[in-house]
């Protein structure tokens, strides 16, 4: 199996350059970047340890030498600055990628080859190289939330102090500021992160107290609540959050009904 690394002398291309060399699943590994001494000087690195890895062809190369992979894999792409959204570097990495698919175009590429997005903002740049190289949807793939999955997944063994690979949660949504963390989905070692917290006792809670929402106590603290603390209201019988209203509803249905039951004990509710 051939890949292709468009964008192999950053640091995120020559690092999945590194760990296709390291896990020994492909036969050839080409490095394509803007700055052809770059790519040439991480072929290099990568070929100077194949004798004791794997048997594999790594090399710089051009589109012309990329026409015949199996798999392209796209990370090349402007960074965010501090104040940027993923989102915010449509208008800077779009004219990129254009420039990219029409060299693909240009160049040649085998009709049952996978394209894989890992550029920002992935979701958009995914859609757009559907419709610009007119493959079908599935040979098509983006990064999407694997990353902030995995992410999610290390912070919460390191929490509750388990090995990462006996942790499992989800991140589901956009590759952006909108993703949402599901707490029915976080288990440890196949059983929920945390067992379901008893209700207190109703008899304590004074006769007409009226449900108290976060932005009201933020409030009187000092302090400002975010939109979604404010649209979350804390139960006085359960002490248990749910939301007025949220997007993406139904995964923001599972997330609030199944919190009590699922999130760890470290987890605020807000």
């Amino acid at each position: 199996m051939k890949v292709s690394i468009i964008g192999g002398g950053g640091r995120v291309g020559s690092n999945a350059a590194f760990a296709l060399q390291c896990a020994g699943i492909v036969s050839e590994i080409q490095i394509l970047d803007a700055n052809g001494d770059l790519a040439l000087g991480e072929a290099l690195d990568l070929l100077h340890g194949s004798s004791v890895i794997a048997d594999q062809r790594i090399y710089a190369g051009d589109y012309a030498r990329a026409a015949d992979s199996d798999i392209f894999v796209i990370t090349a792409g402007l960074r965010r600055k501090p104040d940027e959204s993923r989102l915010d570097l449509i208008n800077r990495n779009v004219a990129l990628f254009e420039q990219i698919l029409a060299s693909l175009k240009t160049a040649g590429f085998r009709k049952d080859a996978l394209i894989f997005v890992v550029s920002n903002p992935v979701d958009i740049l995914t859609q757009l190289a559907v419709v610009r190289l007119g493959l079908p949807w599935k040979q098509v793939l983006g990064l999407g939330t694997m990353l902030d999955t995995a992410r999610f997944r290390s912070l919460l063994a390191d929490e509750l102090k388990l090995a990462p690979t006996q942790v499992k949660a989800l991140i589901l949504g956009e590759h952006g500021d909108t993703m949402l963390p599901i707490w029915s989905s976080a288990t440890a070692a196949g059983l929920p992160a945390s067992p379901p917290r008893s209700k207190p006792n109703s008899s304590n809670v004074p006769k007409g107290a009226e449900p108290k929402s976060f932005a009201a106590k933020a409030a009187r603290a000092g302090r400002s609540a975010s939109p979604l603390q404010k649209s979350s209201i804390v139960s006085p019988k359960t002490g248990v959050s749910s939301f007025q209203s949220r997007p993406f509803s139904r995964a923001s249905t599972d997330c609030a009904t199944s919190r009590s039951a699922f999130r760890p004990s470290w987890v605020a509710v807000v």
